[in-house]
């Protein structure tokens, strides 16, 4: 993540499930540095990796990558994700459901 010119999606998602925290925040870091333009490019690939990943702690990050991108369509993904919840999801996705309640608090101030 040296260089924002790389980051795309999966590059992204990579640096999401290595093992230390310090990578998904510095590729974090790197994808605020985009334009709000370039953000939206992020959208659909990290809808679908929310949808694929299993691991909790890992789709978190996703999910805080969608408060993150912002706009009508991620809003409501958040949203979805946290209203069509089972209760054994609710039980399991605590990271998720948390930072999707931050992604959705950081688009209504905006």
């Amino acid at each position: 993540m040296d260089n924002i010119k790389t980051l795309t999606p999966t590059a992204l998602f990579g640096e999401f499930r290595k093992i230390e925290n310090d990578f998904g925040m510095k590729a974090l870091d790197e994808f605020k540095k985009l334009s709000s333009e370039d953000r939206l490019a992020f959208l659909e690939p990290t809808k679908q990796f929310v949808h694929t990943e299993s691991v909790d702690l890992i789709r978190s990050w996703g999910i805080t990558l969608l408060g993150l991108i912002g706009g009508e369509d991620a809003f409501q993904f958040l949203a979805d994700f946290l209203q069509g919840a089972t209760t054994r999801q609710k039980q399991t996705n605590r990271y998720s459901r948390f930072y999707a309640l931050v992604g959705i608090e950081r688009n209504t101030k905006r």
